[in-house]
């Protein structure tokens, strides 16, 4: 079965019509497969920190936290934390599972959860294998749109759906020029080409003007 990861940005999460946004998102990449033998994907959802972790990030500027009491991996774990928090938000307003990331052996939980959940949609919590991967940098240069592509690259998945509330320009896009926008944060392409990720596609969804129009990323 193949898997789409969906990265719900955090803007989102103000607009009052998320629900049916998000279910109509999901429901475009339902029909979508990527295997000749047809079956339906598995979709999982990372949701944004939205007003959340600005807050956190505006007060760090402000008080430059991790240069005082607080050390800079201090302030990352507080920015997850929050994402915790709008993932299981996301769960309750959609009525979908919420699956609770352990530190580690996410491929095992994620075998016991299929069984579980057989063919279901899920919102994902990455905040406790995220936090305990001191390989991901603790800085503002990574955003809940790294930690997506961070989290395909633990299940393999091969599409990786960017949720945005921001207009859309092309239909085709270099990577560069996202990051240039402000749209992907900059770790996302040192984080994509340091693992040597192939067969991958990557797509903005552009949610807040009407219709669901689709950006194709190139690397």
């Amino acid at each position: 079965m193949p898997d789409i990861v969906i990265k719900l940005g955090g803007s989102l999460l103000e607009n009052p019509d998320l629900t049916l946004k998000l279910r109509a998102l999901i429901d475009r990449c339902s029909v979508w497969n990527d295997l000749k033998s047809n079956p339906q994907p598995r979709i999982w959802i990372v949701v944004g920190g939205g007003v959340l972790v600005n807050a956190i990030r505006h007060l760090d500027q402000i008080h430059h936290l991790a240069k005082h009491q607080l050390d800079q991996r201090k302030v990352h774990d507080w920015a997850i934390d929050a994402m915790s928090l709008t993932a299981g938000l996301v769960a309750d307003l959609t009525q979908l599972p919420l699956a609770k990331l352990p530190k580690s052996g996410i491929p095992e939980f994620l075998s016991l959860w299929n069984t579980q959940h057989p063919g279901q949609c899920a919102v994902v919590d990455v905040a406790a294998p995220v936090k305990a991967d001191t390989r991901i940098p603790a800085n503002w240069d990574v955003t809940s749109d790294s930690l997506a592509l961070w989290f395909c690259q633990q299940i393999k998945a091969k599409r990786l759906i960017l949720a945005k509330s921001v207009a859309p320009l092309e239909a085709r896009m270099k990577i560069s020029k996202i990051q240039e926008l402000g749209w992907i944060d900059p770790h996302f392409s040192v984080l994509f080409h340091s693992a040597g990720i192939t067969d991958f596609q990557t797509q903005l969804a552009h949610l807040g003007h009407g219709k669901i129009v689709f950006t194709s990323i190139q690397y």
